[in-house]
Protein backbone atom coordinates (compact mmCIF):
# COMPACT_ATOMS: atom_id res chain seq x y z
CA UNK A 1 0.00 0.00 0.00
CA UNK A 2 1.77 3.50 -1.00
CA UNK A 3 -0.22 6.35 0.24
CA UNK A 4 -1.55 9.65 -2.16
CA UNK A 5 1.33 10.75 -3.61
CA UNK A 6 -0.49 14.39 -2.07
CA UNK A 7 0.43 13.07 1.51
CA UNK A 8 3.59 14.47 3.44
CA UNK A 9 4.81 12.73 6.10
CA UNK A 10 3.28 13.10 9.23
CA UNK A 11 0.04 14.41 7.55
CA UNK A 12 -3.08 13.34 9.45
CA UNK A 13 -4.81 10.74 6.96
CA UNK A 14 -8.95 9.89 6.86
CA UNK A 15 -11.22 6.94 6.35
CA UNK A 16 -14.22 8.00 4.33
CA UNK A 17 -16.95 6.12 2.22
CA UNK A 18 -18.65 2.95 2.21
CA UNK A 19 -16.07 1.21 1.98
CA UNK A 20 -13.78 1.99 4.77
CA UNK A 21 -16.88 1.72 6.95
CA UNK A 22 -18.30 -1.14 6.10
CA UNK A 23 -14.77 -2.88 5.87
CA UNK A 24 -14.66 -1.72 9.73
CA UNK A 25 -17.86 -3.02 10.59
CA UNK A 26 -17.21 -6.38 8.79
CA UNK A 27 -13.64 -6.80 10.50
CA UNK A 28 -15.59 -6.05 13.82
CA UNK A 29 -17.92 -9.20 13.06
CA UNK A 30 -15.24 -11.76 11.62
CA UNK A 31 -12.59 -10.75 14.75
CA UNK A 32 -15.83 -11.69 16.89
CA UNK A 33 -16.54 -14.87 15.42
CA UNK A 34 -13.00 -15.47 14.49
CA UNK A 35 -12.63 -19.13 12.65
CA UNK A 36 -10.10 -21.07 11.29
CA UNK A 37 -9.46 -19.49 7.27
CA UNK A 38 -10.78 -15.93 8.82
CA UNK A 39 -6.85 -14.69 8.63
CA UNK A 40 -7.40 -14.08 4.99
CA UNK A 41 -10.35 -12.27 5.49
CA UNK A 42 -9.20 -10.00 8.09
CA UNK A 43 -6.43 -9.83 5.76
CA UNK A 44 -8.50 -8.70 3.06
CA UNK A 45 -10.72 -5.88 5.23
CA UNK A 46 -7.69 -4.30 6.37
CA UNK A 47 -6.11 -3.49 3.09
CA UNK A 48 -10.05 -2.04 1.92
CA UNK A 49 -9.29 -0.27 5.01
CA UNK A 50 -5.63 1.11 4.03
CA UNK A 51 -7.28 1.57 0.43
CA UNK A 52 -9.68 3.88 1.41
CA UNK A 53 -7.39 6.16 3.12
CA UNK A 54 -7.62 10.32 1.94
CA UNK A 55 -5.20 12.86 2.94
CA UNK A 56 -7.79 16.16 4.13
CA UNK A 57 -6.89 17.52 0.32
CA UNK A 58 -8.70 14.99 -1.56
CA UNK A 59 -11.65 15.54 1.26
CA UNK A 60 -11.83 19.21 -0.58
CA UNK A 61 -12.64 17.59 -3.99
CA UNK A 62 -16.16 18.12 -4.28
CA UNK A 63 -17.32 20.11 -0.90
CA UNK A 64 -20.90 18.81 0.03
CA UNK A 65 -23.50 21.83 0.27
CA UNK A 66 -24.88 23.35 3.63
CA UNK A 67 -27.97 21.38 2.97
CA UNK A 68 -26.48 17.66 2.49
CA UNK A 69 -24.39 18.60 5.24
CA UNK A 70 -27.70 19.29 7.37
CA UNK A 71 -29.28 16.07 5.76
CA UNK A 72 -26.74 13.43 7.17
CA UNK A 73 -27.17 15.20 10.68
CA UNK A 74 -31.07 14.66 10.31
CA UNK A 75 -30.72 10.97 8.74
CA UNK A 76 -28.34 10.08 11.81
CA UNK A 77 -30.49 12.08 14.75
CA UNK A 78 -33.51 10.38 13.60
CA UNK A 79 -32.46 6.91 12.18
CA UNK A 80 -34.12 5.28 15.76
CA UNK A 81 -37.54 6.77 14.24
CA UNK A 82 -39.75 3.69 12.45
CA UNK A 83 -40.87 4.02 9.12
CA UNK A 84 -38.29 6.71 8.65
CA UNK A 85 -37.83 7.84 5.14
CA UNK A 86 -35.11 9.43 2.38
CA UNK A 87 -38.44 11.76 1.59
CA UNK A 88 -38.86 12.59 5.01
CA UNK A 89 -35.15 14.38 5.67
CA UNK A 90 -35.05 15.77 1.98
CA UNK A 91 -38.44 17.26 3.10
CA UNK A 92 -36.54 18.81 6.02
CA UNK A 93 -33.56 19.87 4.35
CA UNK A 94 -35.56 21.46 1.66
CA UNK A 95 -34.55 19.67 -1.12
CA UNK A 96 -36.28 16.83 -3.69
CA UNK A 97 -35.49 13.13 -2.25
CA UNK A 98 -34.07 12.37 -5.84
CA UNK A 99 -31.13 15.51 -5.09
CA UNK A 100 -30.74 14.55 -1.97
CA UNK A 101 -30.22 10.58 -2.98
CA UNK A 102 -28.13 11.51 -5.94
CA UNK A 103 -25.79 14.14 -3.59
CA UNK A 104 -25.61 11.80 -0.80
CA UNK A 105 -24.05 8.78 -2.34
CA UNK A 106 -21.65 10.62 -4.36
CA UNK A 107 -20.74 12.64 -1.27
CA UNK A 108 -20.69 9.79 1.40
CA UNK A 109 -20.71 6.87 -0.92
CA UNK A 110 -23.63 4.86 0.33
CA UNK A 111 -27.12 5.62 -0.50
CA UNK A 112 -29.49 7.73 2.31
CA UNK A 113 -31.44 4.67 3.02
CA UNK A 114 -28.37 2.29 3.72
CA UNK A 115 -26.80 5.00 6.18
CA UNK A 116 -30.46 5.16 7.71
CA UNK A 117 -29.80 1.20 8.69
CA UNK A 118 -25.79 1.69 9.24
CA UNK A 119 -26.72 4.04 12.04
CA UNK A 120 -29.72 2.20 13.57
CA UNK A 121 -26.93 -0.75 13.57
CA UNK A 122 -24.26 1.40 15.27
CA UNK A 123 -27.10 2.61 17.58
CA UNK A 124 -28.35 -0.78 18.43
CA UNK A 125 -24.28 -2.30 19.08
CA UNK A 126 -23.66 0.54 21.49
CA UNK A 127 -26.66 -0.70 23.18
CA UNK A 128 -25.75 -4.34 23.54
CA UNK A 129 -22.84 -3.41 24.92
CA UNK A 130 -24.69 -2.01 27.89
CA UNK A 131 -27.17 -4.91 27.99
CA UNK A 132 -30.06 -3.72 26.27
CA UNK A 133 -32.47 -6.39 25.87
CA UNK A 134 -33.25 -7.64 22.18
CA UNK A 135 -36.73 -6.90 22.26
CA UNK A 136 -36.18 -3.54 23.77
CA UNK A 137 -33.58 -2.66 21.31
CA UNK A 138 -35.99 -3.29 18.43
CA UNK A 139 -38.19 -1.03 19.69
CA UNK A 140 -35.81 1.61 20.52
CA UNK A 141 -33.95 1.46 17.49
CA UNK A 142 -36.65 1.72 15.06
CA UNK A 143 -37.01 -1.63 14.01
CA UNK A 144 -40.38 -3.30 13.06
CA UNK A 145 -39.42 -6.15 15.15
CA UNK A 146 -36.76 -8.47 17.10
CA UNK A 147 -36.03 -10.67 13.81
CA UNK A 148 -35.79 -7.23 11.65
CA UNK A 149 -33.46 -6.04 13.59
CA UNK A 150 -31.25 -9.39 13.76
CA UNK A 151 -31.07 -9.47 9.92
CA UNK A 152 -30.06 -5.83 9.68
CA UNK A 153 -27.43 -6.02 12.30
CA UNK A 154 -26.04 -9.43 10.92
CA UNK A 155 -26.12 -8.04 7.30
CA UNK A 156 -23.63 -5.04 8.45
CA UNK A 157 -21.88 -6.44 11.32
CA UNK A 158 -21.10 -10.05 10.40
CA UNK A 159 -23.01 -11.36 13.63
CA UNK A 160 -25.94 -11.83 15.16
CA UNK A 161 -26.86 -9.02 18.00
CA UNK A 162 -26.54 -11.91 20.65
CA UNK A 163 -23.12 -12.96 19.39
CA UNK A 164 -21.92 -9.51 19.67
CA UNK A 165 -23.21 -9.12 22.78
CA UNK A 166 -21.53 -12.10 24.15
CA UNK A 167 -18.37 -10.66 22.85
CA UNK A 168 -18.58 -7.11 23.99
CA UNK A 169 -20.73 -6.86 26.80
Amino acid sequence: FDPPKSAGRGDPMRLRGALAEGAARRLIGVAGRFAAGDAVVMEGLTLDLAAAVLTPGDLNEDPAPEWLLRAHEVLHDLADQPGLEVATVARIVGVHAVSLARRYRRHFGRSPAAAIRQARADRAAGRLARGVDLAELAALGGYADQSHLTREFGHIYGLTPGRYRALFA
